[in-house]
This record gives C-alpha cells, structure tokens and sequence, in this order.
C-alpha cells in the first residue's frame, strides 16, 4: 500500500490473517463514488458481520509492531530464514516457488506424493498445509511452508530433514501402490479376456447344436 495512496483510480484489497494474526480485510479506494458502489452493491460486503473488537486490538497491536524498530528486525529476520532455507533446499535439489516471502511454497508436484508426505510429516510432530488442485494446476501440487522469525537454524534443518526423509519414503510408497494397482489391472483385464472367450466359445457351441439337422 505504500506509495498507492495517491492513485485515485486503484482499488486496494488485503487482509490481516497473514501479517496481523487476526482476521480483518479491507478495499481501500480514493474514489468516494467506488466505496458507496461497494457497500451499496457488494454482497461481502452486505452479508459480512462487522469486525469484533478484539480483532480490532489484535491489528491494532501488530501495525504498531511491524512500524517499529522490533518490527524491521523481524521483517530482516524472517527474510533471513527465507534464504536460508530455500538455500538448503535448493542444495537438495528441490524447488521454490515464487519471491522471497514469510512463505516459502515448496513444489512436489504430484498430488498424491504430497498428500503422503504431508501425513508422514504430522506423524513426525511437523505441521505444513499441502496444496493441490484445484487451488493450483494439476502437477503443481506443493508445500506451504510458513516462515516465522522465531525459527532457529536447528528449527530449519530439522524441518529439511524430515521433509526429505518424508518426501523419499512417500515417493517410495505411492510408486508401489502404483505398481500395485496397475498389476491388478492387468489381472483383471486379462481375466475379463479370459471371460469373454470363453463365453463367445460358449455361444458357439450352442450356434453349432441348433444347426445340426433332424435325422
């Protein structure tokens, strides 16, 4: 929002679950004729309860924060762990999406590889959202790592150990499933075949006795 103030013509939309801890959104606009449009027209906006108090405080309190001195320093921080740990991921050969940012979208790709690894990953005690179609195109399943300046190194190097560990052994057991159901496939394929010849033998025998003529 910094620098837009002055743009008559922009329409500025954001929310505060992902900086402020809290969940308060806005559309900002110097257009006084596009915010009565909106509250007159928009049903988010018609429909939505006000925001409580306590949310109020809590974005209050975080603004406050992130325009302080503490603020800045956390902002370098978690940049800081940003790099590092797309560093180290990048060293192991995985990809990251997008700019740098608190989070960090880790690519898997396939959408039942991350599925697996995302549950292995809770069984290890680490929570981390997977994120498959349709919120994003299919093959482009990933990880949506959040990043926080509280995290240590050894929080960071713990988290790359055991997502790779993880993503090796739910590559492991999806190949297999694979395997697994595509074989069955083919026994039951070749077992419908089998069915089949042997019923159209079946109606050919049975041809054979209705043309054999009356002695």
């Amino acid at each position: 929002m910094q620098g837009l103030q002055d743009f008559s013509n922009v329409l500025l939309m954001s929310g505060g679950s992902k900086c402020l801890s809290t969940n308060v959104g806005w559309v900002a606009c110097n257009s006084y004729e596009v915010i009565d449009y909106l509250k007159f027209f928009s049903s988010a906006y018609m429909f939505t309860n006000s925001v409580n108090p306590v949310q109020c405080a809590t974005a209050l309190a975080q603004l406050r924060i992130l325009n302080s001195e503490v603020g800045s320093r956390l902002r370098v921080k978690v940049l800081e762990n940003y790099h590092y740990m797309k560093k180290e991921l990048n060293a192991r050969g995985y990809q990251i999406i997008g700019y740098p940012s608190p989070i960090l979208p880790l690519l898997i790709g396939n959408e039942l590889v991350c599925r697996v690894v995302t549950r292995l990953m809770i069984d290890e005690g680490i929570h981390c959202n997977g994120i498959e179609y349709p919120i994003v195109k299919m093959g482009q399943a990933r990880l949506r790592v959040n990043l926080q300046p509280q995290h240590t190194k050894e929080h960071m190097d713990t988290f790359i150990e055991t997502f790779h560990f993880c993503f090796v052994k739910a590559t492991q057991i999806v190949q297999e499933s694979l395997e697994k159901y595509q074989l069955a496939l083919e026994q039951q394929e070749q077992t419908q075949k089998a069915k089949d010849s042997q019923n159209k033998a079946n109606f050919n025998d049975n041809r054979m006795e209705l043309k054999k003529p009356n002695l």
